[in-house]
């Protein structure tokens, strides 16, 4: 076909990919099945006598409703990404010795990759908050 083989192994390796993804989607495919289901139907129910469209109730109804399990889910899965063996610093802070470091070296590393990952988590958290619907009882 003439393709050159680093686009070849891109796609080989974004297909290898999907069992992964697959696999680590499980608890956030759980909290947006439970925020779907949180929705009333009389809500969608009054949108249809209205006689508003399927996208337009998705965007005006659907996607505010469930934009707190859009939240959730982005911090769920930032600190699944920054845990996993997979990750190269998770494993030289897990693995101090390796390097004939001393003791302290490893709890060190570890306190010090927990706060920039605190970080990172709260500058998300900061920012998808503010697009976040949070329905108000009366």
């Amino acid at each position: 076909m003439k393709v050159g083989t680093e686009l070849v192994q891109y796609v080989t390796d974004m297909i290898n990919n999907i069992y992964g993804i697959v696999n680590r989607s499980g608890v956030q495919m759980l909290i947006f099945l439970a925020g779907l289901q949180s929705i009333s139907p009389a809500i969608y129910e009054s949108c249809s006598i209205d006689g508003a469209t399927a996208w337009e109730t998705f965007w005006k109804i659907t996607l505010p409703m469930i934009s707190p399990m859009i939240l959730v889910n982005a911090v769920y899965t930032i600190i699944d990404a920054f845990t996993t063996e997979s990750n190269v610093v998770m494993r030289v802070v897990l693995n101090p010795n390796v390097q004939g470091s001393p003791m302290g070296v490893g709890s060190a590393m570890g306190w010090t990759y927990f706060l920039v990952v605190a970080l990172i988590l709260a500058a998300v958290a900061g920012l998808m908050s503010a697009f976040v619907f949070y329905q108000k009882k009366k």
